[in-house]
């Protein structure tokens, strides 16, 4: 990072507090000394700090048939490579396909699109420059060897199982490549990513809707099993959840989509199907909790000069807050010129990582995102955390607080583990003009990240009343309804975390120390700056 002016504040952190013959919190917490860049000099240079970029090849609808030539799937193949060369990709790019990879489920079909993503691997280490980290491929209608003539009425579990029977010649199609190998309707992969040399781990759900297909009208005939249905959950709360399937929800039957866009809602960052072949990208949002599921529409890939031919490359950029951007760039076949074309412009969209807690309102949060010169990007790209002198055994004296030891702390993590650790009460002591706001703004964002619920509280917004101070806050930040209110107030208190900015500024009726108990009745850690 860029070096410039410096500014140094020093934080204190305090254990315990000693009130008559209670000792109200027991645990070691720092005080810190900030050295701060200047984030304009790694703005201007076009550096961003902390991020990652997740490249992803989607293609879907191939139709591989018995006819179609190989050595016309061979060239598609580089040409696909050569068309993404010129694009901003990761080091390593993932292929995604969402179905339908042959055209009746034959084995001869699948040969052609091995021989089709083994070229595919090949190009584009060799004219992108990318290594290909995985291949990851959903089923769809046409990988089903002999669907049915029509719809069954009956789709009870048993005649369930003799229908994934239908997909045999998929499964060792895919497992060459990797997928399928344990399960046949839930199949999990997880990539490991390092932002700021600290390793991440994104999540791709592969999920199985063929079972039930037709070669007839099938929409909401399909279904996931209910024991599926509930493992959509993230493993990895603080790191993005991707599913892939062929149909979208509207193709299952009502016992299964009603459940299944209830998960997809919870857990799910990214959704990507298939099957329609054509549209356009969308988000939804849940009106309650504001959260959005953002789904990517798939192509198809005809290998015919005559039909329409495309596919979309994704790059998603992701950071160590719960903060990321995607950008969706589709190309298209041009036959005059044999060869794939880019879309003019591309569909940029900006998303927040799911958590299995309550998340603050998306208002709320793009404001808290927003530095003083109104800049959105401030926390996910260029705020460089201060480096902190960590004071331990610190107590009150008249109502004063008194350090001795000190050690530092150099990241979100070193923070986080002071919390973890038991830590009920830290406290960061600083001139005006030294970074305190912005780091309780990034303690913020990062605690959400990792599963907490933290609420920020400011003199503006405090009053006497400690109680009463919470309820404005949880209205203001979280939502307007007794619901929310009551599924704040009911989280476990170790998740919750009240940060204080500025805490000589906040209107109080009793001394310091008192007030600091008060809050740690309804909260797992109180963190000040004053």
């Amino acid at each position: 990072m860029a070096s410039g002016s410096h500014r140094k504040c020093r934080f204190v952190c305090h254990a315990p507090i000693f009130i008559g013959s209670c000792w109200l919190v027991n645990c070691v917490l720092p005080s810190f000394s900030i050295k701060m860049g200047k984030n304009a000099l790694s703005r201007l240079s076009g550096f961003r700090m902390n991020s990652y970029t997740l490249s992803l090849l989607l293609l879907s609808d191939l139709h591989f048939s018995q006819n179609d030539s190989s050595d016309i799937a061979l060239n598609r193949a580089t040409k696909i490579a050569e068309a993404i060369c010129s694009a901003s990709i990761g080091s390593s790019i993932v292929i995604l396909i969402s179905g339908d990879v042959a055209n009746r489920g034959g084995m001869v079909e699948y040969q052609t699109a091995i021989d089709f993503i083994t070229r595919l691997r090949e190009a584009i280490e060799e004219i992108a420059g990318a290594s290909v980290g995985n291949v990851l491929i959903a089923p769809g209608n046409h990988d089903v060897l002999d669907p049915n003539e029509k719809s069954l009425e009956d789709r009870s579990d048993d005649v369930y199982k003799l229908e994934l029977n239908k997909l045999s010649n998929f499964y060792t199609f895919a497992r060459e490549f990797g997928c399928w190998k344990n399960d046949k309707v839930k199949d999990e992969h997880v990539i490991e990513y390092l932002v700021g040399g600290k390793a991440h781990h994104a999540t791709f759900l592969l999920l199985n809707s063929a079972p039930f297909s037709t070669k007839t009208e099938d929409k909401g005939c399909h279904k996931f099993p209910a024991v599926v249905l509930s493992k959509i959950n993230k493993q990895y709360d603080d790191d993005p959840l991707f599913e892939i399937t062929h149909h979208s929800p509207e193709w299952l039957e009502d016992e299964t989509r009603i459940p299944f866009e209830r998960a997809l809602q919870k857990s799910t960052d990214i959704l990507f199907y298939g099957h329609e072949h054509r549209g356009n990208s969308y988000s939804l949002t849940n009106n309650r909790s504001e959260q959005e599921l953002h789904v990517i529409l798939a192509g198809t890939l005809s290998l015919s000069n005559e039909h329409e031919s495309n596919f979309k490359l994704i790059n998603i950029n992701l950071n160590d807050t719960n903060a990321y951007k995607y950008t969706e760039t589709k190309y298209f076949w041009d036959s005059t010129n044999y060869q794939y074309v880019q879309e003019i412009g591309n569909n940029a969209v900006s998303g927040r990582l799911k958590t299995s807690t309550l998340s603050p309102s998306k208002w709320f949060l793009d404001a808290i995102e927003k530095n003083e010169n109104n800049d959105s990007d401030f926390y996910r790209y260029y705020y460089a955390f201060p480096r902190l002198r960590d004071l331990s055994s610190v107590s009150t004296e008249n109502d004063k607080l008194r350090v001795r030891q000190e050690k530092e702390l150099h990241s979100f993590d070193g923070v986080l583990d002071e919390i973890q650790s038991g830590a009920r009460c830290l406290g960061f002591k600083g001139q005006s003009g030294s970074g305190k706001t912005s780091l309780v703004n990034y303690l913020y964002l990062n605690l959400i990240r990792k599963g907490y619920s933290p609420l920020i509280l400011r003199p503006d917004n405090s009053s006497g009343s400690i109680t009463q101070t919470v309820k404005s806050l949880i209205q203001m930040q979280y939502g307007d309804s007794y619901e929310i209110r009551d599924e704040y107030e009911g989280l476990p208190q170790d998740k919750k975390i009240l940060l204080i900015d500025d805490l000589n500024l906040i209107k109080r009726k009793k001394s310091l120390a008192n007030t600091l108990a008060e809050m740690l009745k309804a909260f797992g850690t109180v963190v000040f700056t004053a």
